[in-house]
């Protein structure tokens, strides 16, 4: 099977590195990504090669309480049988640092599970797969919104993509476009 798929984070980057910064309210940057991207949810691209999931720009981003930012998805379908199919990414929680699991007051990242519905509440998911035609290309979007409550540490997740799956069935022993990902959001003091 030949695929792609392309996490895009089409934010500024900060000469000073590859963490992203946010300003006070969320970095919506919808326009630049479809400037630069498309001007709709598709287009067409002839494939070139073997490609894997890759991601673009940045991966880790600084955020304060009250703050947010959003990324991007891009999907782009060369799967050799040439048929149109459908596409979803999710964002897992993976781990944590030690100042967010002690902030929770867990020994463990998998005995948590108020850490793990904190982190999952934080990422805005797109839960509606999207159809790509074969040599096309579809962009999904996903916020990163950080409540005033967030504890400071920093939060790590798994980003995983799946062809013909939902959502719900979508999860990192299902994944089947490409190797997942890694998504870091270190939470800052307010």
């Amino acid at each position: 099977m030949r695929y792609v798929i392309l996490i895009i984070l089409l934010l500024p980057v900060l000469s000073s590195g590859c963490v992203q910064q946010t300003g006070p309210n969320t970095n919506d940057s919808t326009e630049y990504a479809y400037n630069n991207v498309s001007g709709n949810d598709s287009f067409k691209i002839l494939p070139k090669g073997d490609f894997t999931f890759k991601m673009l720009g940045i991966n880790e981003f600084q955020i304060r309480p009250g703050e947010g930012t959003r990324f991007y998805v891009v999907f782009n379908n060369v799967d050799e049988d040439e048929k149109t199919h459908s596409f979803i990414a999710r964002v897992l929680p993976s781990a944590v640092d030690f100042d967010a699991k002690a902030a929770y007051k867990c020994l463990y990242f998998t005995n948590c599970s108020q850490l793990h519905y904190d982190m999952d509440s934080w990422i805005k998911q797109t839960r509606t797969t999207m159809e790509v035609n074969y040599t096309r290309v579809g962009l999904q979007h996903m916020d990163i919104s950080i409540p005033e409550t967030a504890k400071k540490g920093t939060y790590m997740y798994d980003v995983v993509a799946c062809q013909d799956l939902n959502f719900d069935q979508c999860n990192k022993s299902s994944a089947n476009w490409g190797p997942i990902l890694s998504l870091t959001v270190q939470v800052l003091e307010a």
